[in-house]
């Protein structure tokens, strides 16, 4: 469980889209700050000191994180896979705020609300890789493995193989998309 969730995604709207979430029970990782968002060159380093970015990302946070193939981006809208990230973010952590990068519809957080009661708080807005760390961590974690998954390599590193699968999440996107309507 985690008191705080971020949340942002790399590649919107195209096939790969990666969603991370990131919790942490750090007040400070809440406390509005400002980031340039200038990256390291992700094809410049080798695998090790990849591996090394990655954790060093995650350290004392909690990191799940969701991909979503063209299959899955054709059949749901835009709405509709919000609002599973939301419930999926609150199902693994138990937030008591969540900070989406994004603006997200009123209704979808309405409908969230009726989905899953409890205690928590919905933050989103535009430009919130740029405010808070937990999503801006979140945002530099969605673009390193986006880049890492849709990678072209003909094999991948063992240690960063063993990251990203021991942090896949995979909701079941059927259930969902019965219950959820647009």
């Amino acid at each position: 469980m985690s008191r705080y969730v971020g949340i942002d995604e790399s590649n919107h709207g195209r096939e790969n889209e990666v969603y991370v979430l990131l919790g942490s029970n750090n007040f400070e990782d809440i406390q509005e700050k400002s980031y340039k968002n200038k990256r390291r060159i992700w094809s410049d380093v080798d695998d090790a000191e990849r591996l090394k970015e990655l954790e060093n990302l995650i350290k004392d946070r909690n990191l799940k994180y969701i991909t979503i193939d063209w299959g899955i981006r054709n059949l749901l809208h835009d709405r509709e896979i919000q609002t599973i990230i939301l419930l999926e973010a609150i199902r693994l952590f138990r937030p008591e705020s969540i900070f989406f990068d994004g603006i997200i519809d009123s209704k979808i957080i309405k409908q969230v609300k009726r989905k899953k009661r409890g205690i928590y708080e919905i933050h989103s807005g535009a430009k919130f890789d740029t405010k808070y760390p937990i999503v801006h961590a979140a945002d530099t974690l969605a673009n390193r493995i986006y880049r890492e998954v849709t990678n072209r390599k003909a094999s991948m590193d063992d240690g960063i193989r063993d990251f990203l699968r021991e942090h896949l999440v995979a909701p079941d996107w059927g259930k969902y998309a019965k219950k959820i309507k647009n």
